[in-house]
């Protein structure tokens, strides 16, 4: 899109954000993730961790602040930025009843930029069953089957959750390559050390 210009020095920037809720706020949040690298950072378990993920989603009316994706303001742009953008999420947000397939058709409908060779590769690599409707998932394989829709529309810019807390050992070293042979931006947020020490280039 014309609007977003990926060779700013900063893919996201968060100034000044605030949000109060009853018993919490979020006081003047400011922080950048830079262009082309992959950002790990240490989450605060709770409220404001998921807030700010939101308010950078524009999922929530923020009381102040500034936040731009790519040199565009997240609320007048949003549409263009969502195309461009990939989400990790505890949430998952499809109906229980999904297979591969269905999930695969609603996100074609989505994303302009939809892949779905690329979507069904990453089923295949992460042992995903395409049969099984998502309510027979266990937690690990939902958050597998979210990276892989976070990642089967050419995203240039990957925001993940806390996507190793229902994996194994040996899924966490698959999502340690996944990390590591991503050509986009990415801003992971997790409590895994090893992750942290392992598959980020900067912290």
């Amino acid at each position: 899109s014309m609007s977003l210009d990926y060779s700013v020095e900063n893919a996201i920037e968060v100034k000044g954000l605030n949000k109060h809720y009853k018993g919490f706020s979020l006081q003047d949040v400011t922080f950048q993730v830079p262009t082309g690298q992959v950002t790990g950072f240490i989450g605060q378990n709770g409220a404001g961790k998921s807030t700010t993920i939101k308010a950078i989603l524009n999922m929530l009316k923020r009381d102040d602040g500034k936040i731009t994706i790519f040199g565009a303001d997240n609320v007048e742009e949003e549409f263009n930025i969502k195309e461009n953008v990939g989400v990790v999420f505890d949430d998952i947000g499809f109906h229980p009843n999904m297979k591969a397939k269905h999930i695969d058709k609603i996100l074609k409908g989505m994303y302009k930029n939809w892949d779905s060779k690329v979507f069904f590769e990453y089923f295949d690599r992460m042992d995903l069953p395409r049969n099984k409707r998502i309510k027979d998932y266990s937690r690990g394989m939902q958050m597998k089957l979210q990276i892989a829709t976070a990642l089967s529309h050419h995203a240039k810019l990957l925001i993940m959750d806390e996507p190793d807390v229902f994996l194994d050992f040996e899924n966490i070293n698959n999502l340690c390559r996944l990390i590591n042979t991503y050509q986009g931006t990415m801003l992971v947020i997790t409590h895994n050390r090893y992750l942290l020490n392992h598959c980020f280039n900067k912290i």
